[in-house]
């Protein structure tokens, strides 16, 4: 970390690529099965799994910073937005990859799983967290984003009680609906409830504590100016995860009751540290592109990961060497892969479908409002 001139947000760029890489990392875990790194391997790239955490709480902070001025009538515009922003990505990652592992026997495709998971259902309501995953595996997580997104968009309704509207739904489902039902367990689920068992999870606290730190950011509430108390709070920031990582605390599942508590810890001492980063610290820039191009890189990795795996199978290696020649293949074909999915799908087209349907669609109402006025006259 060097000093900078002010550049917003680019942390949370650099968190998302941590977060990112993280999950690949977990990923790559199951190529060392059945060598000697295998216990080495579980022990310490599972914990990966965890940016899927960082993911959440971060997800929480963009979507409350970038929509904060939106008003009552926006919910239609936040929803569009949202939806040009995620599933063209997602919907192509999802039919490449359902393409590949059925090459050759298309009639095995379940095209009732693949039509679920395309519009964000889980494939079995019944068996928290995952609800048995989606047709892209880590699809699973982009069924918490959707209903966090709806939830979100619903609450412009209450105008300047958003906020309020948020807290008070999340506190219902998730604190206030468990109690009712007498479930204790972390991974509340009623066989039966469907969506509802969905929506009691932990994990949905992550967004939710993402919201509440925008607000503070945006607020500028407690934020810290002094050097060597930005130090010390930069450097529990870093030290509580690790420290977690290291000895293998609350490593064995997902949500704020496990590794995830760290992560929305050390989120929280970065908020309150935020403008004093933002003018003088600046991360690695590897990593902050990781963050721009993390979505893409979470999408495809699991497909690169496959490709991989069939082009090594046909050198017939075995072991060790066969999962460090998958690794080596991996990695150059992932950043590859992931850039053209960045610049191609979550830009390009992106800026495509927004030009076509958001801005067309501002233009016909700043029409008709002014053929209104001229007809009012």
């Amino acid at each position: 970390m060097q000093q900078k001139s002010n550049n917003k947000l680019e942390f949370i760029q650099a968190l998302r690529g941590f977060a990112a890489i993280s999950v690949v990392i977990c990923h790559l875990r199951d190529l060392f099965r059945g060598t000697s790194f295998e216990a080495s391997a579980m022990h310490w790239m599972l914990p990966g799994a965890y940016g899927v955490d960082l993911f959440f709480i971060i997800s929480g902070f963009i979507i409350t910073l970038t929509s904060y001025n939106y008003k009552k009538h926006d919910t239609k515009k936040f929803m569009l937005k949202r939806i040009i922003r995620i599933w063209p990505p997602y919907a192509f990652w999802t039919i490449c990859y359902v393409a590949l592992i059925n090459w050759g026997n298309f009639d095995a495709i379940n095209i009732d799983n693949v039509i679920k998971s395309l519009v964000f259902i889980p494939l079995n309501l019944d068996s928290a967290i995952y609800f048995g995953a989606a047709a892209l595996p880590q699809g699973w997580t982009l069924n918490y984003e959707a209903y966090f997104y709806l939830i979100f968009a619903l609450c412009f309704l209450f105008g300047r009680f958003k906020y309020f509207a948020v807290f008070i739904w999340f506190t219902l489902t998730l604190i206030a609906l468990p109690l009712f039902l007498h479930l204790s367990d972390p991974k509340p689920v009623v066989v039966g409830f469907g969506y509802i068992n969905l929506m009691m999870q932990r994990m949905m606290f992550e967004f939710v504590f993402g919201v509440m730190c925008a607000l503070i950011y945006k607020k500028r509430i407690l934020q810290v100016n002094n050097r060597i108390l930005f130090n010390s709070l930069i450097f529990l920031a870093f030290i509580i995860p690790f420290i977690a990582y290291i000895l293998n605390i609350h490593t064995i599942d997902h949500g704020p009751t496990n590794f995830g508590m760290f992560y929305m810890a050390s989120f929280f001492l970065l908020i309150f540290c935020a403008d004093y980063i933002e003018k003088h610290i600046v991360f690695p820039k590897s990593l902050v592109k990781a963050g721009n191009m993390s979505f893409s890189i979470y999408l495809c990795h699991i497909f690169v990961m496959t490709i991989a795996m069939l082009l090594v199978n046909y050198a017939g290696y075995s072991g060790l060497e066969k999962a460090l020649s998958i690794i080596a293949l991996f990695i150059p074909l992932l950043v590859i892969t992931s850039s053209l999915s960045y610049i191609f799908l979550e830009k390009k087209l992106h800026d495509f479908l927004h030009h076509k349907i958001i801005d067309s669609a501002k233009s016909s109402a700043t029409h008709k409002i002014a053929v209104q006025n001229i007809a009012g006259k």
